[in-house]
C-alpha cells in the first residue's frame, strides 16, 4: 500500500513489501482533497510533496525516521504533522 488516508491522517508507504527500497508515486488523491506525491530511495523516505486542492487542515503521519525540513510551518502533535492549507498550497517535505 502507497498511501492511506481513511482515517484523516494521511500514511506515507504505510505497507509496502521490504524489498521495494526504491518506489515513488505521483499525485494519489487523499481524503480531503489533496494530492499526494512521495519518493523513497534505499528504504528511506526522501520527499513528500502534498497539493491542498480545497485547503483546510491537513494531517500527515510523519513519514521521515530522521530530521526533515518543511516547505511550510507546521504543528505537531506526536509523531502527527499538521498544516493549516489554503487552496493551492504546496508543501514539501525534504529529508535532510
Amino acid at each position: 500500500m502507497l498511501i492511506q488516508s481513511h482515517t484523516g491522517t494521511i500514511n506515507i508507504f504505510p505497507a509496502i513489501p521490504e524489498d521495494w527500497q526504491n518506489v515513488a508515486f505521483d499525485q494519489l488523491r487523499a481524503e480531503g482533497a489533496f494530492l499526494v506525491s512521495a519518493e523513497m530511495k534505499t528504504g528511506e523516505v526522501q520527499k513528500v510533496e502534498i497539493n491542498s486542492l480545497k485547503g483546510g487542515i491537513l494531517k500527515v503521519h510523519n513519514p521521515f525516521s530522521g530530521n526533515f525540513e518543511s516547505s511550510v510551518k507546521y504543528q505537531r502533535k506526536e509523531n502527527i504533522l499538521i498544516f493549516d492549507t489554503n487552496v493551492d498550497d504546496i508543501i514539501i517535505l525534504i529529508r535532510k
